[in-house]
């Protein structure tokens, strides 16, 4: 039988509450710490899905601008060749 003063007790107890609560606060800490990792990580993902959207959308406007303008182009070519024709036949009329 083994006698265990209340001291010894005491201190095994005060031991045992002291690496008790430093182990659940290092717990806190790496939990908050996962969390925080989680949301910049899931932020950083959304900042860069959000950035190569936006990009992808610029550059379907652009295509979308050139394509336009390469139309108008040709039309406005269309519509100088059909006026040139137009007047070489009023010309070709007159003489």
């Amino acid at each position: 039988v083994y006698e265990i003063d209340k001291q010894s007790l005491n201190d095994f107890y005060f031991i045992l509450f002291y690496f008790i609560t430093i182990a659940v606060i290092i717990i806190i800490i790496i939990i908050n710490i996962t969390i925080i990792i989680n949301i910049t990580i899931i932020i950083n993902i959304t900042i860069i899905i959000n950035i190569t959207i936006i990009i992808i959308v610029i550059i379907n406007i652009t295509i979308i601008n050139i394509i336009i303008i390469i139309i108008t182009i040709i039309i406005i070519i269309i519509i100088i060749i059909i006026i040139i024709d137009i007047r070489s036949c009023e010309i070709a009329e007159d003489e």
